[in-house]
């Protein structure tokens, strides 16, 4: 990533400022089992914590456990989640369970889990099962490696706080902000961004920074105005002085002729 120096500097500084304020409570989820997890992981990527919670409530009411979901038609389930439907979200749902169930002939990833850290994320990789995001978020959740899932909405985030450069593709600002921290801080980063993003409003943010750089420029102007007023006066004073001191000069030298 272009400038990655620079941009270390500012990422390490708004960590340091803003990690007092994760509160870990309201976005991590203890679900039964690993597949449970996954699930919740394939959502978060389109919804936030609160609603994938909503979500998740409305999957089990509805289906009967995940292998009904498997084989629901993906209408069906945009349908069931009413406002909150999407059919991305269906599509990744039905693809992720049908992949688990074609590699294992069976709804569960017990299996998966055992194989380790790289095994794992390889075999996932191979298969298709998960999107990048999904992957990640599997891997950092469930796996314990080290990894940082990214949401659209969590690079629009850092791109708008200036964090990373706003030329780079996505994989390059992925990779940057996984690269900027170790294994004990990952996690933290990952429910700090989460935090941050889910309650971002970034049309509000950009209005705010209208109003601010508009504020600012009247500021200038004024001041520009202000100064300007003065000099203009300052000047007319010295212009005064000089005729009044010239006049003085004059009348004393005809004084003396007389």
């Amino acid at each position: 990533m272009k400038n990655s120096k620079e941009y270390t500097k500012k990422v390490a500084a708004f960590y340091k400022a803003q990690k007092k304020n994760i509160d870990p409570t309201k976005i991590q989820t203890q679900d039964k089992t690993p597949l449970d997890m996954l699930i919740r992981g394939v959502l978060l990527e389109f919804y936030t914590y609160p609603e994938t919670t909503t979500v998740l409530e409305i999957i089990s009411e509805h289906f009967v456990d995940l292998n009904d979901l498997r084989v629901s038609r993906v209408e069906e389930i945009v349908d069931v989640l009413g406002e909150k439907g999407k059919k991305e979200v269906a599509v990744a749902l039905t693809t992720a369970l049908q992949k688990i169930f074609d590699k294992y002939d069976s709804i569960t990833i017990d299996e998966l889990v055992e194989l380790g850290k790289r095994a794992a994320k390889q075999e996932i990789e191979e298969a298709g099962i998960l999107t990048i995001f999904a992957l990640n978020y599997f891997s950092l959740m469930i796996m314990n490696a080290h990894a940082l899932p990214m949401t659209a909405r969590m690079i629009e985030y850092v791109k708008d706080q200036g964090l990373v450069h706003p030329e780079s593709s996505d994989k390059e600002i992925n990779g940057f902000l996984e690269r900027q921290f170790g294994s004990s801080d990952i996690l933290s980063f990952y429910n700090l961004l989460r935090q941050l993003s889910d309650t971002y409003d970034a049309d509000s943010a950009k209005k705010a920074k209208k109003k601010t750089i508009k504020k600012s420029t009247t500021k200038k102007t004024t001041k520009k105005k202000v100064a300007a007023k003065k000099k203009t006066v300052t000047k007319k004073k010295t212009v005064t002085k000089k005729k009044a001191v010239a006049k003085k000069k004059t009348t004393k030298k005809t004084t003396k002729k007389k």
